[in-house]
Parts: C-alpha cells; sequence; structure tokens
C-alpha cells in the first residue's frame, strides 16, 4: 500500500498516508479516470500513472484537469 509518515504537531502525532487518489479529465472526456493508491511523474510528453501493477500513460496534450487528493488524519499523543 501507501508511504506513511508520521510527525508530531501540538501534541497530536500526523500521520499522512501516501494513498493518493488521482482524478484525471482528458479533453473529450467529462467524466474523470480515477486511480486509488496511485503514484504520478511526467516522462517525456507523457503524464504516467502507477498504481503499484501497471504504468498508464497519457499524452499530456490530451490531459483537461488532474486532481490529486491525499488524506492526513489527526491522532492523540
Amino acid at each position: 500500500n501507501g508511504i506513511l509518515k508520521k510527525e508530531e504537531k501540538d501534541g497530536l502525532y500526523l500521520r499522512q498516508e501516501f494513498n493518493r487518489t488521482i482524478f484525471i479529465w482528458l479533453k473529450d472526456s467529462n467524466v474523470p479516470l480515477i486511480y486509488f493508491n496511485a503514484v504520478t511523474y511526467e516522462k517525456g510528453s507523457f503524464f504516467c500513472i502507477y498504481d503499484g501493477s501497471k504504468v498508464y500513460k497519457y499524452p499530456v496534450a490530451n490531459i483537461w484537469r488532474v486532481e490529486d487528493k491525499r488524506t492526513t488524519y489527526a491522532e492523540p499523543k
């Protein structure tokens, strides 16, 4: 699964899970493609998404919007 990072701040442990949810809208689509627990990067003119088993490549010129959501939890110390 995702990478877990813990840090202490103001008497709480902040737990940030890098289990990211990626929403990608292509220019000719009004519904996003959704990838869970994914890592993103650019390679040349492609926006790449790795979901742990497969790499999906989309030409940057065909992308209208990308949204990256991460989760942070606050736990009592």
